[in-house]
């Protein structure tokens, strides 16, 4: 699923909290993969992100939410 970023999106504060926050398994300069309850993020420097393991878009928003702000 699909989840984009509404306003402003800084990838370094992001990464920040997504590495207090989750296990990261992937970072390049592209993109950080990371694991967070049971489900995994993949976010993009323009902030847009992939999120795996649910179809349930309120639970993906949620997760985009508490992890990335």
């Amino acid at each position: 699923m699909q989840i984009s970023p509404q306003g402003d999106f800084d990838y370094t504060s992001a990464r920040e909290r997504i590495g207090k926050a989750a296990k990261l398994s992937t970072e390049n300069d592209y993109l950080l993969r990371a694991e967070f309850e049971g489900l995994t993020i993949t976010l993009y420097k323009d902030g847009r992100a992939l999120v795996h393991g649910t179809g349930d878009v309120a639970r993906a928003r949620s997760m985009y939410s508490r992890l990335i702000g």
